[in-house]
């Protein structure tokens, strides 16, 4: 994981986009959902477009 952090960090610091990049992971049923991920619904009382669940992480970097 750490090699995926400095490579982020040389991104921002040679490209300096104005959104974080993103990756995205699909779950299967085994798989459990992370401890601190905020979901749209859970946390946020809505329901949301997967492109705009990408653009809330992209501007401010959530998981």
């Amino acid at each position: 994981m750490k090699k995926w952090h400095e490579l982020g960090k040389e991104l921002r610091r040679f490209i300096n986009p104005d959104t974080f990049p993103i990756a995205v992971q699909l779950l299967t049923p085994e798989i459990q959902i992370p401890e601190g991920v905020k979901t749209p619904l859970k946390d946020l009382k809505v329901k949301i477009a997967h492109c705009q669940a990408a653009a809330i992480t992209r501007k401010y970097g959530w998981t």
